[in-house]
């Protein structure tokens, strides 16, 4: 699957693939995928993951919690890299709290797809979506985890920059 019409993201390409050229998300991906051989079917759950095991990318990744379902998204994490990157942290933050409401509908749909399709995606592209940063160039890795029924509970993302 690639999409690059803009219905997810203003200016980026998604992936459906396991072929990252980032260290960043190339290492996560590494790591997550780890997890997943280890997991059996319902895949990685969040006590999966150890941000220690994986210290020298933490400040490029975010973990965000999925909310009632899918209906808003939480970042518990915000690695100071990404803080950094963006010009702010948004730790403890929905999505609502900083970005409006069409960029909003467009990561609901993606995010929805990085959990039904239970694989990594890659999104490579400009951050024109992010005010103030739109010449930042990026690729991410979206990796879903889940609770212990298989239901989608976090989304996990690394990020590389001026890829």
């Amino acid at each position: 699957m690639n999409k690059s019409d803009g219905k997810f993201l203003d200016s980026c390409r998604v992936d459906e693939t396991n072929d990252f050229n980032g260290p960043v998300s190339k290492a996560l991906y590494e790591y997550w995928n780890e997890k997943l051989q280890q997991s059996g079917e319902n895949g990685p759950i969040f006590s999966d993951i150890d941000l220690i095991d994986i210290y020298d990318i933490a400040p490029y990744i975010v973990v965000k919690d999925i909310l009632n379902g899918g209906e808003n998204y939480l970042n518990r994490y915000w690695g100071t890299g990404i803080a950094q990157a963006f010009g702010y942290d948004s730790t403890g933050m929905l999505l609502s709290d900083y970005y409006d409401d069409a960029h909003i509908k467009q990561l609901h749909d993606l995010y929805e797809l990085i959990v039904s399709a239970k694989r990594p995606i890659k999104i490579s592209g400009n951050a024109e979506f992010y005010v103030n940063k739109e010449y930042l160039t990026f690729e991410s890795a979206h990796l879903p985890l889940y609770d212990n029924d298989g239901k989608p509970k976090h989304i996990l993302l690394g990020y590389d920059f001026n890829i």
